[in-house]
């Protein structure tokens, strides 16, 4: 019938006699001019009806229904479709709906041509989202009593015992090393909430409960153990830097911010699943950041994604606020106001400290140190300790697992460090009061032999760190050479080319993936050559 005539809407329910209603949507999204797909069902299953709208089914309401307002729902979409035909062509609402083919129109010359995808229609796709994903009620309500003054122990646990799984994250979590010293078993939930506490069991109730129904759909390309370990070691660092900076306006929920800065990209990743595997396939291909990528492709970072998504649901807007600048620069948050541009910067920070931590690495991480500047202000001669702290805090709590997190892939034990894969050189050239670059490489599993310098010509292959530092720093301490291969420099530099008279310049920002590469690039070459030499350590002062 449907080859045989034009029909302006579709209504099919899920499980049928002779067929089965996910398959003969799915078949209809593919047609050129094809109707708008609306699935009514019993089958209370929120995969399928994620499923269905990641393809480009129009609505999906679950039954018992209202009719009268389910007929009015749909007309309306015929209405609209009607009425702006321009806007509603088939390949326009493919687009809309959830194919993503599209957004990128050529990729052989490494370039993504942006075919007109409005922050809007992300919005609205967004908006349905917030409304299908199995996000637990029950977490929601635990976080709002956390955050009010009048709600009780008893109280919290009793909306905590509402959701099975909530209650056994609630329970694991308590148990872990960071919040249980003791031999003790904690099998209660009022001494859980207690053990953890009410704000932070609030906090994270609902980061659990979000992960859980953001990756419960298996993106193929996202590693879920390593979000949610990188999350826990940022709301760790987040916690230690506020402990630090002292007083700050607004610092409440700048932890809840930091363990859900990463869910936006797995969000966007189920809205446009195909456009995310091409392009973590491009990044791959290229050593390109995937943040590059995206924005690129999105008129939306993956932090603001995830600001809709807590304003979606009701999150107060001073809390998810420093997500919508966290994929900034450091230097494009010099306009932002205080207290709202600390706070980004504080957010930054925390990440890179937790990825650091964590020690695990995507290809297409974005590698951007801080300016000394921001770390002067929230106390330079700590980050060692904070590090160090964030890597044994996060261990102890990393011994819970929340349930949704069961992909393959798992992040190793870090208190079983593997021995370095090879060595390298290693000359700190940057006025960094922390050396993240050198915490960076050694996470890779490289080792590093400092190495000073005077005005002398080095026999031996160096890696060298040049972030935020001028080129006449490198010039004080190191003769230009001949060849291009003497020296990797790292820098942040934009006019590189006094830098290229010493070697092999790597620019800042860019992705882990390049940087891993040319380590281990300058490695491999230096293992046929002679024993790695230093030079006294009075040359520098």
């Amino acid at each position: 019938m449907i080859e045989s005539n034009h029909y302006d809407v579709v209504v099919t329910d899920l499980r049928m006699p002779n067929g089965h209603g996910h398959a003969l949507a799915t078949e209809l999204l593919l047609l050129k001019d094809r109707p708008i797909v609306v699935v009514l069902t019993g089958v209370l299953e929120p995969r399928i009806a994620r499923d269905l709208i990641g393809r480009g089914a129009d609505y999906v309401e679950f039954k018992p229904v209202n009719y009268d307002l389910f007929a009015a729902k749909v007309s309306a979409f015929v209405r609209r479709r009607r009425e702006h035909p321009e806007k509603e062509t088939a390949h326009s609402r493919e687009t809309d709906a959830g194919s993503d083919e599209a957004f990128v129109t050529q990729w052989d010359d490494g370039k993504q041509h942006d075919s007109g995808l409005e922050a809007s229609k992300i919005e609205r796709k967004l908006a349905h989202l917030s409304k299908i994903l199995p996000v637990s009620q029950a977490a929601f309500d635990v976080f709002s009593m956390t955050g009010s003054d009048t709600s009780e122990v008893p109280q919290i646990a009793a909306a905590v015992a509402r959701d099975a799984s909530l209650t056994v994250d609630v329970l694991r979590l308590a148990n872990s090393a960071f919040y249980n010293t003791t031999d003790k078993k904690i099998v209660e939930l009022e001494e859980a909430v207690v053990r953890v506490g009410q704000k932070r069991v609030g906090e994270l109730a609902l980061a659990t409960s979000a992960l859980g129904a953001l990756t419960s759909n298996v993106l193929p390309w996202m590693n879920a153990d390593l979000t949610w370990h990188r999350s826990v070691a940022a709301g760790v660092a987040i916690d230690l830097l506020l402990a630090q900076a002292g007083d700050l306006e607004g610092a409440d929920g700048l932890f809840l911010s930091a363990i859900m800065h990463p869910l936006g990209r797995l969000a966007l990743g189920m809205l446009y699943p195909q456009q995310y595997q091409r392009m973590v396939k491009f990044c791959a291909e290229r050593n390109e950041t995937l943040e590059a990528q995206e924005q690129q492709a999105f008129p939306l970072t993956h932090g603001q994604v995830m600001g809709r998504l807590l304003k979606a649901w009701n999150i107060p807007e001073a809390i998810y606020e420093p997500l919508e600048y966290v994929a900034n620069t450091y230097s494009s948050l010099a306009g932002l106001p205080n207290p709202l541009r600390t706070k980004v910067e504080l957010l930054k920070l925390a990440v890179l400290i937790g990825w650091i931590a964590v020690g695990e690495w995507e290809s297409w991480d974005r590698v951007e140190f801080p300016p000394a500047p921001v770390l002067r202000r929230f106390g330079s001669n700590s980050f060692s300790e904070i590090l160090q702290e964030t890597k044994s805090d996060s261990q102890a709590i990393l011994s819970f697992r929340p349930q949704a997190s069961t992909r393959k892939g798992k992040v190793e034990d870090s208190k079983k460090p593997k021995p370095p894969s090879h060595q390298l050189t290693y000359l700190n050239l940057s006025p960094e009061f922390f050396d993240f670059l050198g915490e960076m490489v050694s996470s890779m599993g490289i080792g590093l032999k400092e190495c000073q310098a005077d005005a002398v010509e080095l026999d031996e292959k160096v890696l060298v760190n040049c972030v935020w530092s001028p080129p006449y720093g490198l010039l004080a301490r190191i003769r230009p050479h001949s060849t291009d291969e003497t020296m990797l420099i790292v820098t942040d530099a934009t006019d590189l080319e006094t830098y290229g008279r010493f070697g092999r310049v790597l620019p800042l920002p860019a992705s882990y993936g390049a940087l891993r590469l040319a380590c281990d690039e300058l490695a491999q070459d230096l293992q046929s050559k002679i024993p790695i030499q230093t030079i006294s350590s009075e040359a520098l002062t």
